[in-house]
């Protein structure tokens, strides 16, 4: 059998956290992600974080090293993996972070405080397959306690790893994980019981082969009917509730650069939605441009009208508005810096995207970085201020490699007719073969 040693901090709430340090304009957003190790849904994690710039120094925030990160109105399931959230950082010179649970939410209204880690070192040893006989040992157990047991499980003094591999409290009654409880699991130390389990999987084995003989016809049957009848109420459903497309091109196109707002009772926005090319923003309208929240859009599909982003699932209702976690967003609304009153205007209409041209693009690097140059110009009736403009730099396949965004025009705008040059810059890749630009925001 293999043994493997783990070393267990069993005061965490969470684990495998990664954090990361983008900069867009000088402007550093710290990456994190993790795991959610307890049984409650998580909402919010509020993080002790040390930022160091690009000398390893440590910055001093508001005269103190420390500072703290807020992750909110999530929704992390148990067992789950809070992927790449996005949160703004104090300090423009923070080129890197490291953090340490402070205090965790739940969706029950409860909270839990993380003081200081204790860390526990356990032996396990793994079921071997390497002989007939091995595998047979563990195809039993698993026909018992489920395909996750890999492992023998362990009890000590601060808890219990079960045979799935998860460290539990001494007071769980019951794995967070696989859900085996630990008065059952625990009786795999014993051999007697080890063997009772392999004479019930001959048995189970025997009369699943003779059953299947039996009914193979039938079973085919039955299950093409079922496979049918699903594909046709799923198809249905997805007609009937929610907007389609013909392609993921045509989706792009049409639903790319757009805005929606949730409005309160008095009329008033209080969360924004905009969909670009590939990322979903979420904005509180109370709060501004400083506190959005940003994911990669993983995927489009225009057979069901879904956008897959991150943790949120965008789905576009036939009437053309969305529906994120359950809340309804109406189509248009201005996605302003500030909250504002309400508004019909989109956020990036055509005619604006047609106004807005790109002129004179040069791709060149020098010895850190790769340089997008461009003339942006307003061939349109009214003038722009703040445009802001997304640069994707793409390898030779297409694929995106890197991305960066910058203000073109500020606050003295760009009148009909007139021309303004800008940069976009990432670091430099000698795979980057091209830049592709998109609108992002304009006042």
């Amino acid at each position: 059998m293999g043994i493997e040693n783990r070393t267990i901090d069993v005061n965490a709430h969470i684990s495998n956290v990664t954090t990361e340090v983008t900069v867009q304009n000088a402007l550093p957003t710290a990456v994190i992600s993790f795991d959610n190790l307890r049984e409650k849904t998580i909402t919010a994690v509020e993080f002790d974080a040390i930022g160091y710039n690009s000398f390893e120094d440590p910055v001093v925030v508001n005269g103190n090293t420390h500072f703290s990160i807020i992750i909110q109105d999530v929704s992390v399931k148990k067992n789950t993996r809070m992927k790449k959230a996005g949160i703004p950082l104090p300090d423009n010179s923070i080129r890197r972070i490291s953090v340490v649970e402070k205090r965790v939410y739940y969706d029950d209204g409860t909270s839990e405080n993380y003081t200081k880690g204790r860390y526990v070192s356990v032996n396990v040893e793994n079921y071997e397959e390497g002989t007939d006989e091995e595998k047979r040992t563990l195809s039993a157990i698993q026909n018992t306690y489920g395909k996750s047991i890999r492992f023998h499980p362990v009890e000590f003094y601060d808890g219990w790893i079960c045979g799935c591999g998860r460290y539990n409290p001494t007071g769980s009654e019951a794995c967070s994980l696989c859900g085996n409880k630990k008065e059952e699991i625990l009786r795999l130390q014993d051999d007697e019981h080890i063997k009772s389990l392999e004479a019930k999987f001959d048995e189970d084995t025997a009369a699943k082969t003779e059953a299947d003989k039996k009914t193979r016809k039938k079973r085919i049957i039955l299950a093409a009917v079922g496979v049918v009848l699903a594909v046709f109420i799923a198809y249905c459903s997805v007609v009937g509730q929610r907007k389609t497309y013909p392609s993921e091109e045509d989706m792009k196109y049409r639903l790319h650069n757009t805005t929606y707002t949730m409005y309160d009772n008095d009329g008033e926005p209080s969360y924004q939605i905009y969909i670009g090319n590939d990322t979903v923003i979420k904005r509180w309208c109370n709060l501004g441009k400083d506190y959005d929240m940003q994911q990669d859009i993983d995927s489009w599909n225009p057979k069901k009208g879904v956008i897959e982003a991150g943790i949120w699932k965008v789905v576009v209702k036939n009437d053309g508005n969305i529906k994120v976690d359950g809340d309804v967003y109406e189509k248009g609304g201005s996605f302003a810096s500030t909250a504002g009153g309400r508004s019909n205007s989109s956020y990036t209409t055509e005619s604006a995207s047609s106004a807005l041209t790109i002129t004179s693009e040069t791709l060149t690097s020098n010895s850190l970085y790769t340089i997008y140059k461009g003339t942006l110009k307003n061939t349109g009736s009214r003038t722009y201020t703040f445009v802001q403009l997304k640069g994707a730099f793409k390898n030779r396949s297409g694929d995106v490699i890197d991305t960066d965004w910058t203000y073109a025009v500020g606050s003295e705008g760009l009148a009909p007719g007139e021309s303004t040059t800008f940069e976009i810059s990432v670091d430099k890749n000698y795979d980057i073969e091209s830049c592709s630009i998109s609108l992002l925001d304009y006042d």
